[in-house]
């Protein structure tokens, strides 16, 4: 505490050197001068010249020094000094500005308490780190020297607002590229996954979560997760159930009461599902209720011995409910699992306990491991998958919590998190996230398009929230909301400005106008305890050595029989007859395929009075549904 007072004491002294009493002051200077020489030349009587001149330059550095430097003792002059150097300033960060609050020294000064393990270096060896251990470049001006350079550190938030196609995408891969531990992107494209793939994949394996079969198999190592994986346990299968159905924005009573209420049915159907050893088909079954549904979940739920009781009570009494109740419940559990729907999806968000691809989220992060979700963002799919990518991503982070505590509440390197379009591809509580990760060693670079964006994902509330953990905001130019420009163009403040010789008044440090018309790569930086700054946002194109972008795509037309197979769901009906749900149509008695089986039984699915026809037939495509092998698609 006290190195940092003198700090920044020392900075304020640099910033007010200019109002030190030079005529005083160099009048003391000129007796101490010449009262030496004088006596140097052998008049004895100079010699009281010496400390007079040392009085008097002591005396008016000390007046100086309480007058402008040290601590104001009133707001009063707190706020004339703090106003006095933005007008000096023109109401921009200075030079100053930027290497006492965000230059590479501040990185290094507090290394050993972003990372622990960096503890034992000496100052030599920490004025040689390289900054990108414990943070990240987010702008500059020139050629990056002192001053000119604005750094985040690994605790703090950022995040960019821009437009499509602002490359806002292409600056986040610098981040992907220098994260100094466990990585994982989520995004609904391919882009970052590309940028960063041949770097991460030089410094340990790169995985990819791709619910949407976008990604070339040969090229990747795709992985799955089972999302009923530890539900046996009901707090999981709670926390589970909180990522698939977001916090309800809305904000009406009706609204956020279902959702809670869907929450915890929802949490108590996947509790149900993985104790009686059933898969998501059976989740998604159970959703509207039923006869048959409530016998099943009735059944599993009787058999757990402690607390089994207490949720079938819960289970008969949404049964029990009105149709219309029920109606809006069982329809926010269906739009969280209707990814179950999509073969696909379900394959590896719904695989064998035993599958050899399912990912050990704790090796990935303590090994500095890679990790790509992949999203879609199709507008009829787009949603689907969702809240399957936003409960795995969940799932890290609270893998993540858990390691951090283990290592004395910090986790060492970093996880860094990078969730490009979070408005798109996510849908993730980042207004608690944002006030939470940083302390504990998770590192969150987010991307939106706008901040209407923000509003339309989290809420009013929410985005507020969220705008104000973010330690790093950058807004690129290119918007045409003038309500939002003139937020950010408040946020920046006014300066005094000399408009003639007789009319000084204040005026906006940007415009509206100019935030908007800001020029490419270049964006506005709203720092944590720093003026705005103005600069150029580095991206990979610029990198001396900026590595090939590979591509991870699937060749247009191709068919996916990586995902599922038709032998493998046999194998896995015969283990398991409700994982992996029914995606390829074989019966779980005798091999027969469902729809010979419903057709003999006059139903599919159990809906009566169909003859027998698909769900596919029912919404009148002609069956053209996504098939096992993605055809459809």
């Amino acid at each position: 505490m006290r190195r940092n007072s003198i700090r920044s004491a020392a900075f304020t002294a640099v910033r007010m050197a200019h109002r030190w009493p030079w005529r005083p002051g160099a009048a003391g200077l000129g007796l101490v001068s010449a009262g030496w020489g004088l006596t140097e030349l052998g008049v004895d009587q100079a010699v009281y010249a010496i400390p007079g001149g040392l009085t008097l330059t002591v005396g008016v550095s000390g007046w100086w020094w309480l007058r402008h430097v040290a601590r104001p003792h009133s707001t009063k002059a707190l706020v004339a000094r703090r106003t006095y150097l933005a007008e000096r300033s023109g109401g921009v960060a200075t030079r100053l500005d930027v290497i006492e609050h965000a230059g590479v020294s501040v990185l290094r000064r507090k290394a050993p308490v972003l990372r622990p393990s960096l503890a034992g270096l000496s100052w030599w060896q920490r004025r040689r780190l390289d900054p990108r251990a414990v943070g990240v470049e987010v702008a500059r001006l020139g050629w990056g020297l002192a001053g000119e350079s604005v750094w985040s550190s690994c605790e703090d938030v950022t995040m960019r607002v821009a437009g499509p196609r602002s490359g806002k995408t292409t600056a986040l891969i610098c981040h992907g590229l220098d994260a100094p531990g466990a990585l994982l992107t989520t995004s609904t494209r391919l882009d970052l996954a590309q940028g960063v793939h041949a770097t991460r994949a030089e410094h340990g394996r790169v995985f990819v979560f791709d619910p949407a079969g976008i990604v070339d198999p040969a090229k990747v190592t795709l992985v799955r997760w089972r999302l009923l994986a530890g539900c046996e346990d009901f707090t999981t299968a709670q926390r589970r159930a909180n990522a698939l159905i977001p916090p309800n924005i809305d904000r009406s009573s009706d609204g956020e009461r279902w959702d809670l209420r869907a929450r915890l049915l929802l949490g108590l159907l996947l509790h149900a599902a993985a104790v009686s050893g059933r898969g998501m088909n059976a989740v998604r079954r159970w959703a509207p209720g039923g006869a048959e549904a409530f016998e099943e979940v009735r059944d599993a739920l009787r058999a757990i011995p402690k607390g089994g009781a207490e949720r079938l009570d819960e289970w008969r009494e949404y049964c029990a409910t009105n149709d219309k109740t029920r109606t809006s419940i069982s329809n926010t559990m269906g739009a969280a699992v209707a990814w179950v729907s999509d073969d696909t999806a379900r394959a590896i968000g719904d695989p064998r306990p035993d599958d050899p691809a399912l990912i050990d989220l704790r090796a990935f992060i303590t090994r500095g491991e890679t990790l790509h979700l992949v999203g879609d963002g199709d507008a009829d799919t787009g949603s689907r998958y969702a809240p399957l990518v936003s409960a795995l991503t969940a799932e890290v982070a609270h893998v993540a919590r858990r390691l951090a505590v283990e290592q004395g509440g910090r986790l060492d390197p970093p996880l860094t998190m990078i969730l490009d379009e979070a408005g798109i591809a996510t849908r993730l509580p980042l207004d608690r996230w944002s006030a939470d990760m940083g302390g504990r060693g998770i590192t969150l670079h987010i991307s939106v398009q706008s901040f209407a964006q923000l509003r339309q994902t989290w809420g009013v509330d929410g985005s507020e929230a969220l705008r104000g953990n973010v330690g790093t905001l950058l807004v690129y130019g290119g918007s045409t909301s003038a309500a939002d420009l003139r937020d950010i163009a408040s946020l920046i403040g006014e300066h005094l400005a000399q408009l003639d010789a007789d009319d000084k008044r204040y005026i906006p440090v940007l415009t509206p106008a100019e935030i908007r018309a800001m020029g490419e790569w270049d964006a506005v930086i709203l720092r944590r305890g720093m003026r705005v700054f103005v600069g150029h946002t580095p991206h990979v194109l610029e990198r001396r050595r900026a590595p090939k972008p590979v591509t991870l795509t699937r060749p247009l037309g191709t068919h996916r029989p990586d995902r599922i197979t038709t032998g493998e769901l046999e194998a896995l009906f015969t283990t398991n007859p409700d994982s992996a749900d029914g995606a390829a149509g074989i019966d779980r008695n005798g091999g027969r395929p469902v729809d010979e089986r419903n057709r003999d039984a006059g139903r599919d699915d159990g809906r009566p009075g169909d003859g027998g026809r698909s769900r596919d037939a029912r919404r009148g495509d002609g069956g053209r549904g996504r098939g096992v092998d993605g055809g459809g698609r």
